[in-house]
C-alpha cells in the first residue's frame, strides 16, 4: 500500500509539473506575441514620422528650387537605408522614395505636392502627402 501511495504521489507530481510548464509556455507565448505587436506598432510610428519629415523637407526643397529656377517642374528621388540612419545591411527595411510635383497657375502661383513613401517595397507602406501653394517671384528689372 505504501508503494502504491508513492506511485500515486509521483504521478500527481508529474501532472502538476506538466500543468505548470504548460501555463508557463502559454504565458511566454502571450508575452512574445505582445512584444512583437508593440515592435510592429513602433516601427509603423517610426515610418510615419520619417515620411512626414521627408515630405516637409521636400516642400522646402521645392520652394528653394522654384526661387532659384521658376521653370522647375519637380523631381523624384530615393533614399537608401543608410540615408535614413539604418544599417545598410538591413534588407528588411527598404529605402524611401520622395516625389515633388509642381503645377504652375496663370495667376503667378504654384501648387506644390510632396509625396513620401516609406518603405517603398512593402504593400503596407506609409505614404504622406503634403501640399502647399506659393506665390512665384517675377523677375522684372532693366538689364544693363
Amino acid at each position: 500500500m505504501i508503494a502504491h501511495a508513492r506511485s500515486r504521489r509521483s504521478g500527481l507530481t508529474i501532472i502538476a509539473v506538466m500543468l505548470t510548464l504548460s501555463v508557463l509556455v502559454i504565458l511566454g507565448s502571450v508575452v512574445l506575441r505582445a512584444t512583437a505587436l508593440r515592435r510592429g506598432v513602433a516601427r509603423g510610428l517610426e515610418h510615419r514620422m520619417q515620411a512626414q519629415w521627408l515630405a516637409e523637407s521636400a516642400l522646402e526643397r521645392a520652394r528653394a528650387r522654384l526661387a532659384a529656377d521658376p521653370a522647375y517642374k519637380g523631381e523624384t528621388w530615393t533614399l537608401t537605408p543608410a540615408d535614413l540612419g539604418r544599417p545598410a545591411t538591413n534588407t528588411a527595411t527598404p529605402a524611401a522614395q520622395v516625389a515633388i510635383t509642381i503645377e504652375q497657375a496663370n495667376d503667378g502661383t504654384a501648387a506644390i505636392a510632396a509625396v513620401a513613401d516609406l518603405p517603398i517595397e512593402l504593400p503596407d507602406r506609409t505614404r504622406i502627402t503634403k501640399r502647399t501653394r506659393i506665390t512665384l517671384k517675377t523677375h522684372t528689372g532693366a538689364s544693363r
